[in-house]
């Protein structure tokens, strides 16, 4: 019994901790998106760059965050 009650709190764990990742992905990509803080110049990112920067970063976000809220609907 505790050994599914460990099981649980990882998938939780990771779960939670993916959904975070894919979130922060996001937000970094509206943060470059509307230059905020000068952000773009600090990074060192081109214009030229930018639209496939963005089309990773949401992507990659997209595809954390539904992988996380699927592993805590699976528990």
């Amino acid at each position: 019994m505790t050994q599914m009650k460990a099981k649980r709190t990882l998938v939780v764990a990771v779960g939670l901790t993916q959904s975070a990742i894919g979130m922060s992905a996001l937000i970094l990509a509206c943060i470059l998106y509307f230059n905020f803080l000068h952000i773009q110049s600090l990074l060192g990112v081109s214009p030229e760059l930018l639209p496939i920067s963005l089309l990773i970063l949401s992507i990659s976000g997209f595809f954390s965050i539904t992988g996380g809220f699927f592993l805590l609907h699976e528990h």
